[in-house]
Order: C-alpha cells, then sequence, then structure tokens
C-alpha cells in the first residue's frame, strides 16, 4: 500500500462511455415503441371512423355536427391519457418529471387526434350519408 497518486480518469471514461451506450439503447426502444403506439391508435382511429360511419350519417340527420363526432373522438382519447397520467402521478408524485411526463403525453394526444380528425374535417356529409 503506498499513497502514491492514481488517476481515475480511464475508469470514469469508461463508466461514461457504457452509461451514454445504455441510454442511447433504451433511447432508441422506447423511441420504437412510442412510434409503433402511436400509428396503432391512428390506424384504430381511422377503423373506428369507418366502422361507425353509419352511425355519424345517423347522428348528422337527427341535426348533429361534424363537431360533435370529433368532441366524441378527443373525448375517447384524453380520457385514456388522463388514467395514464393519474397512474403516474400515484406513482411519481408531484414532481418536474411529472409535470414532463403530462406535457408530453397531451402532445402526443394531439398527434394522434390530428390524423383521423383531419380526415373527418376533409369528409363531406354528402359522402357520409352515401356510405351509409
Amino acid at each position: 500500500f503506498t499513497f502514491k497518486f492514481q488517476s481515475f480518469k480511464y475508469r470514469i471514461d469508461n463508466i461514461i462511455s457504457a452509461t451514454s451506450m445504455e441510454l442511447q439503447l433504451y433511447s432508441t426502444i422506447t423511441i420504437t415503441i412510442l412510434t409503433f403506439s402511436i400509428i396503432s391508435i391512428v390506424c384504430n382511429l381511422f377503423e373506428y371512423l369507418s366502422k361507425y360511419t353509419k352511425e355519424f350519417a345517423v347522428h348528422i340527420m337527427c341535426g348533429g355536427t361534424i363537431k360533435s363526432i370529433a368532441n366524441r373522438i378527443i373525448t375517447q382519447i384524453f380520457i385514456i391519457i388522463f388514467i395514464c397520467d393519474l397512474i403516474i402521478l400515484i406513482i411519481m408524485k408531484p414532481s418536474l418529471s411529472y409535470l414532463i411526463t403530462v406535457i408530453f403525453s397531451i402532445i402526443i394526444g394531439i398527434a394522434i387526434i390530428a390524423f383521423p380528425l383531419l380526415k373527418l374535417k376533409n369528409t363531406s356529409i354528402t359522402k357520409l350519408l352515401k356510405r351509409s
């Protein structure tokens, strides 16, 4: 045993490199899962729109509007997001990371809703009625 100074710079550089590679791997996996989930939900909403076209046509014939149909879709998505955020709140407790998570989930919700709402907005009432 000596009191000679030994530098740990090499070990610290290895630890930083390994942590960085691990973070990149986890980020890639997370982004991949998130992308496929968003695509899946958007496709599911498109299927929902085409499946319930008759119901939407009847809704419009009875005095409903495209806006009320859009509100149904928005409500469906944001109920799921609210429940998920509530579960995260129970697990994480209120903090800055929780706030960032909620903001990110709202942004994802808006992105998910955008494509089906654009399709619904571009669909004319006569097309809805002709499909039924």
